[in-house]
């Protein structure tokens, strides 16, 4: 024969038992709203890559070859530039916009992140002539 249940201890017990399926609930709801959140979202674009132009400016020696052509620099050491600004750009000439700006070190040496869009970068320097050249370097 069956002994009846020993309700005292089923008392004792059940609040328990039911703090531990809420408890559960509680959980599996935020895991499937954060699951639902995430699909919503979509999938998220990672920054575009950032390259990095690292550069040495340095002024060349006077030619005083009267037809023009390149002078061999093997005696004279290069002069850096101190102070020139490197800029990167985006657009035609003439309406062409600033992106980024770096400015070069005692030693002549200058940093510029280049952002995925630049298409231009510029070198100027005080009483010297400005560089341009259209990106990517070949």
């Amino acid at each position: 024969m069956f002994e009846p249940v020993y309700n005292e201890w089923l008392r004792r017990r059940w609040p328990w038992f039911l703090a531990l399926v809420a408890g559960a609930l509680v959980v599996g709801v935020f895991v499937l709203w954060r699951q639902a959140a995430s699909r919503r979202a979509g999938p998220v674009d990672p920054a575009p890559p950032v390259d990095v132009l690292e550069v040495q400016i340095e002024a060349a020696g006077a030619c005083d070859d009267p037809n023009g052509d390149s002078c061999s620099q093997r005696n004279e050491p290069p002069s850096v530039i101190a102070g020139a600004l490197l800029q990167s750009w985006q657009g035609a000439p003439g309406t062409a916009t600033a992106l980024e700006r770096a400015q070069s070190d005692a030693g002549g040496r200058a940093r510029l992140e280049l952002p995925a869009r630049a298409e231009w970068v510029s070198i100027e320097a005080p009483g010297r002539a400005r560089w341009s050249a259209r990106l990517p370097f070949a």
